[in-house]
């Protein structure tokens, strides 16, 4: 879990203001609706891109590497991230030793088949990704992944999430890090703010939800958000299905989420 820094809710606010004032007045067809749209993707941005997830998954890399296991023998790493955050993820991985490479549409498929390779073997460490797993990729010798960026379309996240718990020679389980942005002090100082950290843990739980329920770790992640979400009277998303969630931000929004 991470939280938005001051600036990033300031801006996700102001963007919700202006949405707010244009959702009663906009026509599909009209230009209103464009304008809406990118705002809508704008505010989502915000959240895919947030500063706190880059440290936050040092501090998990780290943790692995001193876990005993040593730099050298990490490997089968996978670190989905935003889209113009990949190099600076790329740049942080590789300064912790580890041999990493990028995975993007720039990636030529011989390329790309040549990078799977060296990654299956051990000798890349970590593929730092944007979108692979929603073009039919699949990356079965994933171990570890680091989902820095998400979608609230279950149909997507539950796939990138299938694309990664492929069965793979002497591979028993995956590890899966979803980087889920909720409230923090800032969302605490007035009304605003209070229906912006609903909304987050609205967009957010979704996945939460559907992750959790299927993890063999699911009591003790359950237990971690229990007490943030009951403080916000929300302990429903917990088990709330992420189809009916998503279907409700849809209607709010007038069409797929951007993220």
């Amino acid at each position: 879990m991470v939280g938005l820094t001051s600036s990033e809710l300031e801006e996700y606010e102001d963007l919700t203001r202006v949405i707010s004032s244009l959702k009663s007045k906009i026509i599909e067809d009209d230009d209103s609706f464009e304008k809406f749209k990118h705002l809508l993707i704008r505010r989502a941005r915000i959240i895919a891109g947030a500063e706190q997830k880059i440290p936050k998954l040092l501090e998990l890399i780290k943790t692995l590497i001193s876990s005993g296991e040593g730099k050298d023998n990490i490997r089968d790493i996978l670190i989905y991230c935003a889209p113009g955050s990949h190099l600076e993820v790329l740049r942080s991985v590789a300064s912790l030793g580890l041999r990493c490479h990028e995975f993007v549409h720039t990636v030529s498929l011989r390329e790309r088949e040549k990078v799977l390779g060296h990654f299956a073997s051990g000798d890349i460490q970590a593929l730092i990704a944007i979108k692979c797993l929603d073009e039919g990729v699949d990356v079965p010798s994933t171990r570890v992944a680091f989902f820095l960026s998400s979608t609230t379309n279950p149909r997507e996240f539950v796939q990138r999430r299938g694309r990664v718990l492929r069965l793979f020679e002497g591979k028993s389980r995956s590890e899966l890090y979803d980087f889920i942005v909720v409230p923090n002090a800032f969302c605490l100082d007035a009304t605003m703010r209070l229906e912006t950290a609903k909304s987050l843990l609205r967009r957010e739980m979704p996945r939460f939800a559907e992750f959790s329920a299927n993890a063999l770790n699911q009591f003790h992640a359950r237990s971690l958000i229990r007490d943030l979400l009951d403080s916000y009277g929300m302990l429903h998303l917990m088990d709330e299905r992420p189809w009916e969630l998503y279907k409700e931000i849809k209607r709010d929004n007038g069409f797929d989420d951007p993220a």
